[in-house]
């Protein structure tokens, strides 16, 4: 990673591809956690790419996985203004259990005392395009990710395409730095929200949704395709402002599937968009 740091700091346009062949990992002192030092090369590419076997002939991150085992943050970013042109997280396994606590009579996740770090956590990247593909995130207290990223012009895109979300609360968030630009595309594609859990179990709380969605100031446009929304247990896609104050929202070809049993809801279709109103949430069903 320090190496990867220092040749793309010279910015001269590189890509480094750093690969990770399959296997179970724990870091240093077995902390789960692996940092890069500070980036700024707003020419260059970092592909961070796990999933492969021991000769680095064959990539399958799901049949040869890269799994990394933490019980705080996996990955981070160091930094106040890191930059890159773009910047590839794929083919891994992100497990953070081990920094979770649970109620031995309840079985019940003591959010408090459990980690309260996203598994990816970096923010405030000028990017012109991210991308977050075929990777698990699992178990997390504290969201999957919610990357702030700094949009350095008007085409800046955030692609999280084919990746599993299991069993994490208050999963992914939508948005972006507040900064020069808006961010133009918010792709989710391809994903699989499986059995997540809100921020607060309360039906009239905030921060219900698995998949929340800011508003237009920071974003464009927002395309929600392709994807399994199952189980969730405070819905699926949540946006946080009424429509007025929205950006542009395509949502199309998704499953939804016994989705907001907070909300006592009495159709499998039922909850596939909330929309919090005064003290309660609307629930949508599937369109």
């Amino acid at each position: 990673m320090r190496k990867a740091a220092e040749i793309l700091s010279t910015n001269k346009g590189d890509t480094i591809n750093i690969k990770i062949a399959a296997g179970e990992y724990f870091g240093k002192t077995k902390s789960g956690t692996w940092g890069f030092p500070e980036i700024k090369s707003p020419k260059g590419t970092l592909r961070i790419l796990g999933g492969y076997d021991n000769n680095f002939k064959k990539r399958a991150p799901f049949d040869t996985p890269t799994i990394l085992v933490g019980a705080s943050y996996i990955l981070t970013f160091e930094g106040r203004k890191p930059a890159l042109k773009e910047l590839y997280i794929s083919g891994l396994v992100m497990d953070v259990y081990r920094g979770n606590k649970y109620d031995a009579k309840s079985n019940c996740l003591l959010k408090g005392t459990s980690t309260t770090l996203p598994i990816l956590h970096f923010s405030y990247w000028e990017l012109k395009k991210l991308v977050i593909a075929d990777n698990t995130f699992l178990n997390s207290a504290q969201q999957a990710s919610a990357p702030l990223i700094r949009p350095v012009d008007k085409d800046v895109t955030v692609e999280v395409r084919n990746n599993f979300m299991v069993n994490n609360v208050y999963a992914w968030k939508a948005d972006a730095a507040n900064y020069r630009y808006k961010l133009n595309k918010y792709i989710f594609k391809n994903n699989s929200f499986i059995l997540n859990w809100p921020y607060n179990p309360d039906p009239t709380t905030g921060t219900a949704g698995t998949l929340e969605v800011s508003s237009k100031s920071r974003l464009n446009n927002v395309i929600i395709t392709d994807n399994i929304f199952a189980y969730n247990v405070g819905g699926a896609i949540n946006p946080l402002w009424q429509e007025s104050r929205m950006p542009k929202m395509t949502i199309k070809n998704n499953l939804f599937y016994n989705n907001g049993t907070l909300f006592s809801v009495k159709s499998a279709d039922t909850a596939a968009v909330i929309i919090k109103a005064g003290q309660s949430y609307t629930t949508v069903e599937q369109f």
